[in-house]
């Protein structure tokens, strides 16, 4: 095979530096550190290939009803979520100066890990409804249809991607 060329049939050229690609596990194929391998598709293409994107994230805005509850819920979820849910990337709560405001920042490595985050917020939904109340939910990526029907009660708005890149 000559230098540089691809031995397997799912490759995908880095545009961007390979600091990234690391960061996400991805590994250099052709010992120049630009082809990398299939496991790198998941992340949408947005490193020169075309695949599809198949994180999910949740932007989800609130307004605190009691801040007391919401630490408390929080700290019940961030802990189970980070023991028992390997899909959850990111799972951050941010509150606003005032404290009157909250967002989640939620990313999934694929819409199977939504939808595990999903089915295991039972335990925590009735405190933390009760901390605050919903404003808008977002949702990036790609939820499969199932995931959209269990998140459907939030009444989301769904975005696509367009472009861009990640470092």
């Amino acid at each position: 095979m000559a230098a540089g060329a691809v031995d397997e049939p799912a490759m995908v050229v880095a545009r961007s530096g390979t600091r990234a690609m690391d960061a996400l596990g991805c590994v250099p194929t052709n010992g120049h550190g630009i082809n990398f391998s299939a496991s790198c598709l998941g992340h949408g293409g947005r490193f020169g290939g075309t695949a599809q994107i198949s994180y999910v994230a949740f932007i989800l805005e609130t307004s605190v009803n009691d801040r007391e509850a919401l630490d408390s819920v929080m700290a019940d979820a961030v802990s189970a979520v980070q023991a028992n849910e390997p899909g959850t990337t990111h799972f951050e709560w941010n509150i606003s100066d005032d404290g009157a405001t909250m967002i989640t920042h939620e990313r999934f490595a694929d819409t199977d890990a939504a939808l595990a985050h999903v089915g295991g917020f039972g335990p925590f939904a009735e405190r933390f409804m009760a901390a605050v109340a919903i404003n808008k939910m977002t949702v990036y990526g790609s939820p499969s249809d199932e995931l959209k029907e269990a998140i459907a009660g939030f009444s989301p708005t769904f975005m696509s991607e367009i472009g861009g890149f990640v470092r």
